[in-house]
């Protein structure tokens, strides 16, 4: 046998070891094979069998290069089923001498034609037939257990002499090799008929007959017409000429109590088309589904009951009827009679005079269980005697004679009146409005009707409705403990009564309809303005710390304010404080002037956000800027800085000491640059090193500038030197630096001590609402409460739940302190920007071991997703790898001789670009593929910049990026994808998609930004079926969760679930 070694370098070592194995054993069989491919089925260990093919290419010499093996069984690609198929295929075995029998090949030529003309040869099939026995009662030879008369039944096929029993194993037929023997139709019957008698394939135990009193299962009933309709003849089991029917009506079985003379008699009947019978009976299934009894030729009739009937009636079918002495019948009527009444049992004759009973009366108990509270209890009270039986409403007491047609009648009347009140004749609990519908409106309307008491046990207020609804006042005080925040004073009064503000807030907050007041006065709740109220009261306390007392506000709370004062319950001293807000809000802003020290003309929107800029600075409250990336952030910002350094009332506006910006380390150039272009009136320190290696002192140096320029890192690193500074505001550019808010410098930036803080971002969320909240909490300490409470109001109801409620309520709070303009908005006069997908279709070499990764990452996901924040980074890691496979399978295994398709592809797209004289910026997540890049474009003679996160003179790099004639800029997109203005170029290249939109459009936007002159050309590429096209699909569920919180539209929902785990490796 050729095991041909040259395999193993092709599948993994085990594997091919174990296709060997399996080889040796005869567990494959060949079914088809052809040039290249071969086909056909392998046993697996556990006995099952796999289709499997293998697609494969040899050498001049024999030996296998190519192997591509697909199959049925769990691992689903080059397992070792594959393996022994081929190696079958080029090793044949004797036919039948291993594990599998012995197979003829079809020919090409057969196989074809009978798809096109059936085999004239057909197999002569023998009918099978359904024996039923009635055996009579029988005594048990050693328990002395009385057996009933019963029904069985068994299978017959066809003897010499007629028909003859099956065998003992007949509920495994339809799997045995006699199978092949009988009709397909009656093979399926009798294999039905083996499920519903509980037997079948699996079962081990042996039985001639059945036992119908055993049969519960009604699709006995089923069977039963399927043989009729395939022929499968009903006959006696012994007397094969006994005529075997089922009754074509479906009677309701039933119990009678009559009269017999002076005693009275229980006995089961079944009233029929053809009579009523009642002694001819034998029961199928217990409790009964049908009965058998003989027709009019004295055959058996098999009947179907149109329900189940009770256990009475099965009984007394078994046993006969029962007779009561008329001795007996007082015991009979006290102990007996009310549970046969309960069950149904119909008295005819004399026996009704048993069940003669006095009409009851529907009794309502109603408890006071608190203030406005109530618990409802309903009973039937019976006479019995000079006493009295209780039974509740809804229960089955079959030890009580009872009166059904009184109970309905008094039920029927009582109804509508408690379904008018919001009430039912269930016992119940209520309070509130339904307390005060059940005393002024159930109570008085039950006393009118018959049959019907009403008890009350404590005292029940008088209720009045009062028309007018409360007036309510509210004031706003300064917070004495806290800075920035305001304490609610609510003041309410009802019909001239004050209310504790807090008994009508937690009214509004439980929902509930009415404020009820201790007298019985009331007052419905069901206002628009008080709802409101509600939900803006509900906020506020929800935002503030837990522990704190009272009600308490932001002051960054802008547009909460404005809705407060919209309701009109705002005090005359607390309205001065609202004409301030409403400035904020108002769409026209001050036209403030621009100051004559900017070295610019700003656009019309610049000039907008300037201003917007400029009032939140003279109201000292922070925001975010978050203008589309290349519209000109920087430039807006500094003259407000310069506005707020010219300004006459700056020392009530704006406190001394210069303003710092803290701004991504490659941006820090950019904002020095810009500040001396723009603003060269201002006096700029700009911070790149330690204070171990600057050698200066920075709060001495600080001191006679106006703005102090410095990175996250060096800001973090020396966080207690710049808080010495005393800055007059704080500017935080490519803000997003700080969405984890537990990191160092979002930490950093919260404590800073400043008027006024702002953030700089054209992506404020980029993942999740948490980045959000980071924000705000830094510039507007309040607005959107902790973490928790945000986590709890905000973040999951709209990510999880997609709750437009709470993210239209999100919106409102945030817009006032954050403006954004989009290009398509304000840019009108922007060159196009084209973007275009390019999909590529993987090498054949490549697809394959990405196939392969693929498996096997995805059962290792698969496993983990059940709790995907404990095991995140190992999920995190296998995405990787598979995404770094869709790229490039060298940056997984350096030792793959296998091409790049898209480093092939990007080449070529290079070529092109530099021929043509355009400028193209290259952005990639992993540096090892521009690293590979790189190598390509030297050996190419195409000259490049090169900037990731280890350059050290970025700013050089840059620079001579833009006053160069390369015409590529590979750039890491983690190190260059913000702060940077590279519109020289006109063409950008995404060579991995990320599932961040935001990430993507940042890079773009170094390019299609303010200055740009020519239309610039985006390509996207992604490798096709592969794990990119899933991350194309998340990165658009993510750009609609920034969307809907941006600008109302798109879903609300775009957090990593599990499930969005699972698509990735679909």
């Amino acid at each position: 046998m050729n095991t041909h070694p040259e395999l193993a370098a092709l599948v993994e070592m085990a594997t091919y070891r174990r296709g060997v194995e399996y080889t040796r054993s005869g567990m494959a069989r060949v079914l088809e094979e052809s040039e290249g491919t071969v086909a056909g089925q392998v046993r697996g260990s556990g006995g099952r069998i796999y289709r499997t093919s293998v697609e494969y290419s040899v050498t001049g010499n024999g030996s296998y290069n190519d192997f591509y093996g697909r199959c049925s069984c769990p691992m689903g690609l080059d397992c070792k089923h594959a393996v022994a198929l081929l190696l079958t295929a080029a090793n044949p075995v004797p036919t039948g001498a291993f594990g599998l029998p012995e197979v003829r090949r079809t020919p090409e030529w057969e196989r074809r034609m009978q798809g096109l003309v059936p085999a004239l040869i057909s197999v002569e099939h023998k009918p099978l037939a359904i024996g039923f026995e009635l055996v009579g009662a029988q005594q048990g030879r050693f328990s002395g257990y009385r057996v009933p008369p019963h029904v069985e039944v068994r299978p017959l096929r066809p003897g010499k002499r007629g028909w003859v029993q099956l065998g003992s194993r007949w509920g495994s037929l339809r799997t045995s090799s006699a199978a092949a023997d009988y009709l397909p139709d009656h093979l399926d019957v009798v294999g039905d008929l083996a499920l519903v008698c509980g037997l079948g394939a699996q079962s081990y135990g042996s039985t001639d007959t059945v036992d119908l009193r055993h049969v519960d299962s009604p699709a006995l009933w089923d069977v039963l017409e399927r043989a009729q309709q395939v022929g499968v003849a009903l006959i006696g089991a012994r007397k094969p000429n006994l005529p075997v029917t089922v009754a074509p009506d479906r009677p309701v079985a039933q119990v009678e109590l009559r009269g017999a003379g002076k005693d009275v008699e229980l006995v089961a009947v079944l009233p029929t088309a053809d009579g009523v019978l009642e002694n001819d009976l034998v029961p199928i299934g217990a409790p009964a589904q049908g009965a058998v009894t003989h027709g009019p030729d004295g055959g058996l009739v098999l009947v179907r009951l149109a329900e189940r009937a009770d256990r009475t009636w099965t009984r007394l079918v078994e046993d006969g009827l029962l007779r009561i002495p008329a001795g007996d019948h007082e015991m009979f009527v006290e102990r007996y009679l009310p549970g046969l009444a309960g069950a149904g049992v119909r008295t005819t004759g004399r026996a009704r005079e048993l069940a003669t009973v006095t009409p009851p009366d529907l009794v309502l108990v109603v408890r006071t269980s608190g203030p406005h509270r109530v618990h409802t209890e309903w009973h039937w009270a019976y006479r019995k005697g000079s006493g009295v039986q209780r039974v509740p409403l809804h229960e089955q007491n079959r030890a009580v004679l009872r009166d059904p047609v009184t109970e309905a009648e008094v039920l029927a009347a009582v109804r509508p009146v408690l379904a008018a009140a919001g009430w039912s004749e269930n016992d119940a609990e209520g309070n509130g409005l339904a307390t005060v519908r059940l005393v002024s409106e159930v109570l008085p309307a039950l006393a009118a009707i018959e049959h019907v008491r009403v008890e009350v046990t404590g005292d029940l207020a008088d209720y009045r409705e009062v028309v007018d609804g409360p007036d309510i006042e509210i004031g706003l005080a300064p917070a004495g403990d806290a800075t920035d925040w305001f304490d609610l004073a609510v003041t309410v009064t009802l019909d001239g009564t004050a209310v504790p503000f807090d008994q009508l807030f937690r009214a509004l907050a439980a929902g509930e309809e009415v404020l009820i007041l201790p007298d019985g006065s009331w007052t419905t709740l069901d206002r628009p303005e008080l709802q409101r109220l509600r939900s803006l009261i509900e906020e506020a306390r929800g935002l503030q710390e837990r522990g704190t007392t009272g009600v308490r506000v932001s002051r960054f709370q802008v547009s909460w304010f404005a809705e407060l004062e919209e309701l009109g319950v705002v005090d005359a001293q607390s309205r001065e404080w609202s004409a301030r807000m409403r400035e904020i809000t108002d769409a026209d802003l001050d036209p403030a002037e621009v100051p004559t020290g900017l070295a610019a003309t700003l656009r019309p929107y610049q000039l907008d956000g300037f201003r917007w800029l400029d009032l939140l600075r003279r109201h000292r409250l922070g925001g975010i800027l978050a203008d589309d990336m290349g519209l000109g952030k920087t430039v807006q910002t500094l003259a407000m800085i310069l506005a707020a350094r010219t300004d006459p009332d700056r020392d009530a506006t704006t406190a001394d000491g210069p303003w710092l910006v803290v701004a991504p380390t490659s941006v820090v150039g950019n904002w020095q640059s810009e500040a001396k272009k723009f603003a060269p009136e201002l006096r700029t320190l700009v911070v790149t090193e330690t204070s171990a290696r600057r050698g200066y002192d920075l709060a001495g140096a600080a001191a006679g500038a106006d703005i102090v320029i410095t990175s996250y890192t060096l800001f973090r690193l020396e966080y207690e030197q710049y808080a010495e500074i005393g800055v007059a505001g704080l500017v935080l550019d490519e803000a997003q630096a700080i969405k984890n808010h537990q990191s160092k410098a979002f930490g950093c930036c919260k404590r800073l001590p400043a008027p006024i803080k702002l953030a700089i971002t054209g992506t404020p969320v980029e993942n999740n609402l948490m980045e959000l909240w980071s924000l705000f909490s830094v510039v507007a300490p309040g607005l959107l409460g902790n973490p928790t409470r945000f986590t709890e109001g905000y973040r999951t109801p709209i990510e999880r739940g997609g709750d437009n409620d709470a993210l239209a309520r999100l919106r409102r709070r945030i817009e006032p302190l954050m403006l954004r303009r989009t290009k398509d908005l304000v840019a009108k006069d922007l060159p196009p920007k084209q973007e275009q997908v390019l999909e590529l279709e993987l090498e054949p070499a490549h697809r394959r071991l990405y196939q392969k990764h693929l498996n096997r990452e995805r059962q290792k996901v698969l496993r983990l997703i059940e709790d995907v924040d404990t095991n995140r980074f190992e999920i995190l890691r296998s995405l990787t790898v598979l995404r770094q496979l869709a790229i490039d399978p060298f940056l997984v295994d350096p030792e793959a001789d296998v091409p790049s398709t898209k480093l092939n592809e990007l080449m070529d797209l290079l070529g092109e670009i530099a021929q043509e004289g355009h400028r193209v910026l290259v952005f990639s997540q992993f540096t090892r593929f521009l690293g590979r890049i790189r190598e390509r474009l030297e050996a190419a003679g195409i000259e490049y910049s090169y900037l990731d996160g280890a350059t050290r003179d970025r700013v050089g790099v840059v620079q001579g990026f833009k006053t160069g004639e390369q015409p590529v800029f590979l750039i890491s997109l983690k190190a260059g994808g913000v702060g940077l203005n590279l519109a020289e170029a006109d063409y950008c290249i995404l060579t991995d998609p990320w599932w961040n939109p935001a990430t993507e459009a940042q890079a773009v936007d170094r390019a299609h930004r303010i200055g740009q002159t020519r239309p610039v050309m985006v390509y996207r590429l992604v490798s096709k079926d592969t794990i990119e096209e899933k991350v194309m699909q998340l990165k658009a569920a993510k750009a609609s969760l920034v969307e809907s919180v941006m600008s109302g539209e798109g879903t609300a929902s775009a957090a990593l679930t599990a499930e969005d785990l699972r698509a990735l490796l679909d």
